[in-house]
């Protein structure tokens, strides 16, 4: 199965790209699944097409994709296999984040020409405030137990959430405890081994440990509201809505799959007495209506992230965009769910089977894995469903109600 036309980016070169990576990812795919991690042979695809620099800044070796390509790129890798497209997603978004936003000498060591060139400059690592760091000297103590790793074997640099210390306790700020974003190391961290989930199997999102070590300042940035050191007009979006551009792209190129699979089923599939799937009335029905609602998402993500990407540009981001950002992501996830929910159940016995051959010879499909890989995304707790009481509030004026981006 080929990249659909939603996946079709503006620029030729990346629609290219992402053609010939497609046979490579899927055959791939299965063995994958099976071994907890993306083979590397799929790690090197990916790197020599460039997709892992997409959302670094030109100044660090990156391509500094526009915003409507890396929805469409993201999309279009997690099409054609879950655990792919969210691997690719999770390492480009930090090795974006650290290319913009982290000091000089952090970015001189992960960014050496040697290293981009073979691949050893791959970052994974959660920003969840789990770990605590003291400033020592010309550097910070860090250390913590982080989670969701996703790319973590492959990742040459790990990053985690610290709270910062002063003589034992969190400093505070106006908006809670002070947080630092930290990169340490792939070497100095241990992976706990432990992904053993239903869906995104392959991503490898171990738990993982960073032992007591001092890291220069360079290394660290704060986490609320970083300005960036490099890069253009993407990075003045902000962090958070790198990270909302990405967690959006996911399901919309996952839900596609599950809904193309099912239509290529419907011409062979049939059910007493109705016939083929494709005539039943109801049948067609629901498959409109699922149809309309995942190209509904689609153009939410597409136009909230040009308005945020337009106001950017003049001043500051009024909150309701913020809240529209944040809530074009959520949705598509929850679209994604549903969409993929409806086609799992609309295949009946044959949305069991998996890609494999069975007795008869006939090959399954990729409706199960999209439906387990799209519900293990759906628990990321930054799509989840505080991010809709947070817009709501804002969209009904709540007092001093703000969502962050």
């Amino acid at each position: 199965m080929t990249i659909p036309d939603a996946a079709q980016t503006s620029h030729p070169e990346l629609s290219q790209r992402l053609a010939e990576l497609a046979p490579i990812i899927d055959v791939a795919a299965d063995e994958a699944e099976l071994r907890g991690e993306l083979g590397a042979g799929v790690i090197d695809a990916l790197q020599e097409h460039g997709v892992f620099l997409l959302m670094a800044p030109k100044a660090v070796g990156g391509a500094e994709a526009n915003h409507r390509d890396l929805i469409d790129v993201i999309s279009g890798l997690s099409y054609t296999d879950g655990s792919t497209g969210w691997t690719a997603m999770a390492v480009m978004l930090a090795v974006g984040i650290v290319g913009a936003y982290f000091g000089d000498d952090a970015v001189d060591a992960v960014f050496a020409p040697d290293r981009v060139a073979n691949g050893t400059f791959l970052i994974a690592g959660q920003a969840q405030p789990r770990g605590k760091a003291e400033r020592v000297g010309d550097g910070y103590r860090v250390s913590g137990s982080f989670g969701f790793g996703s790319g973590s074997h492959h990742a040459s640099w790990m990053l985690g959430g610290f709270v910062l210390h002063e003589a034992g306790e969190p400093v505070r700020t106006a908006n809670g405890p002070k947080v630092l974003f930290g990169l340490v190391p792939g070497d100095l961290v241990e992976l706990r081994g432990n992904w053993d989930v239903m869906g995104l199997r392959a991503t490898g999102s171990d738990d993982y440990w960073i032992p007591e070590q001092v890291v220069p300042v360079d290394y660290l940035v704060e986490m609320e509201n970083p300005a960036p050191q490099r890069g253009g007009e993407l990075y003045h979006m902000g962090r958070k809505a790198l990270t909302a551009l990405s967690h959006a792209s996911f399901p919309l190129g996952v839900a596609q799959r599950s809904l193309d699979e099912l239509q290529v089923l419907s011409h062979r599939k049939k059910r007493v007495p109705g016939g083929l799937y494709m005539y039943q009335p109801t049948f067609q029905r629901d498959f409109a209506e699922a149809t309309a609602a995942l190209s509904s998402a689609r153009a939410y993500v597409r136009e909230s992230f040009d308005r945020l990407l337009e106001a950017s540009r003049e001043a500051a981001i009024p909150p309701k965009l913020k809240a529209d950002v944040r809530l074009a992501a959520s949705h598509a996830v929850q679209v994604g769910v549903s969409v993929t929910h409806y086609a799992y159940l609309a295949a009946g016995s044959d949305g069991l089977r998996n890609f494999s051959t069975d007795a008869e010879g006939r090959r399954g499909n990729r409706l199960q894995r999209a439906f387990r890989d799209m519900h293990a995304a759906s628990q990321h707790l930054f799509t989840a469903e505080q991010t809709f009481l947070d817009t709501g509030q804002v969209f009904l004026e709540v007092p001093d109600a703000s969502v962050y981006l």
